[in-house]
């Protein structure tokens, strides 16, 4: 089993990777890391509209293999500072960057794998959890300037259970100050 965490450079993501690698580090488990550069969004940044034999579309895909090439590079450093930062842990790191929708991409990371997934809290995170239908425990990081602030379970009943008691070591273990961040579960 691994713990997957998904990456996109917010302060928030660094509040959930660190989680992410607390929690392979307690639970002795690799952590897969996952950046993904969603394919429509650079599309509609060029303003292609995909279709081919248009006057002009080679200056389109042009810039987009050219906005690809640079948030791969952005990309592969966020992937190699948390690959560091775990390894500092003894925690072994499995990094992809994948292009396409970010659902599929994650879907398909997910199928490959017995995991734990690790997103940084958002109204996006819990639709993608809800949207990919992974019956396996997604815990959502909600941040305040980088630091763990609620911590959501969303799980069936016994793993809600395991993941609560992994909690209560891990929690006092990265609090820096007297203020935890509050834990509440979910069922999946």
């Amino acid at each position: 089993m691994s713990v997957i965490v998904l990456l996109d450079g917010s302060p928030e993501t660094s509040a959930a990777c660190s989680f992410a690698i607390a929690l392979a580090q307690t639970t002795n488990r690799n952590l897969i890391a996952q950046a993904v550069i969603d394919r429509n969004a650079v599309m509609s940044l060029t303003g292609y509209s995909g279709y081919a034999g248009l006057c002009g579309s080679g200056v389109f895909l042009e810039a987009y293999h050219g906005i690809v090439k640079t948030l791969s590079e952005l990309n592969e450093s966020l992937l190699m500072s948390l690959t560091a930062r775990a390894e500092g842990y003894g925690v072994k790191v499995n990094s992809h960057i994948d292009v396409g929708g970010v659902q599929e991409m994650l879907a398909a990371r997910l199928e490959q794998q017995d995991s734990i997934l690790v997103l940084a809290d958002s109204d996006w995170s819990a639709r993608m959890v809800d949207l990919l239908r992974f019956d396996g425990p997604a815990i959502l990081v909600a941040a305040e300037q980088g630091i763990a602030r609620k911590i959501t379970i969303i799980a069936n009943d016994s793993w809600t259970t395991r993941l609560q008691t992994i909690m209560a070591s891990y929690l006092p273990a990265v609090s820096s100050n007297s203020q935890q961040p509050s834990l509440t579960s979910m069922a999946a």
